[in-house]
């Protein structure tokens, strides 16, 4: 899946105020081993492989985020991920990506599913 990142995405005060490796881990997090519904469960091991960022920067990363990651020992969940790559409402249940989401619902963790189906009714 090739994930869209807009341009005014580097203007966004959360991004402008990160250091160079917390910016990278953000943008690893958006583009990385993540699934159409923005579920993410790449390993430390794997940030630090592919990136060659220390831990800290992953931290500060999810820290940057706040209310707009949910973080689980098993991977974390972007709640704005569907939204930025295809929207939401009726644009949302019309394009094939639907699909792929409603597919992948059973596969995650039980509060995922919850925050999905709350934020995308």
């Amino acid at each position: 899946m090739d994930t869209k990142i807009p341009a005014s995405w580097w203007l966004s005060p959360m991004v402008e105020n990160l250091d160079a490796e917390a910016k990278l881990a953000v943008l690893w997090l958006h583009t990385a081993h993540v699934t159409p519904c923005g579920w993410g469960s790449a390993t430390l091991k794997r940030f630090i492989f592919e990136t060659d960022c220390q831990p800290e920067a992953l931290q500060r990363a999810y820290k940057a985020l706040g209310d707009s990651v949910i973080v689980l020992p098993e991977g974390y969940w972007l709640r704005d991920f569907i939204r930025q790559q295809i929207n939401d409402g009726e644009r949302l249940l019309k394009n094939n990506w639907s699909k792929a989401l409603f597919s992948e619902l059973p596969k995650l963790p039980q509060l995922v599913r919850d925050a999905i189906l709350s934020e995308y009714p």
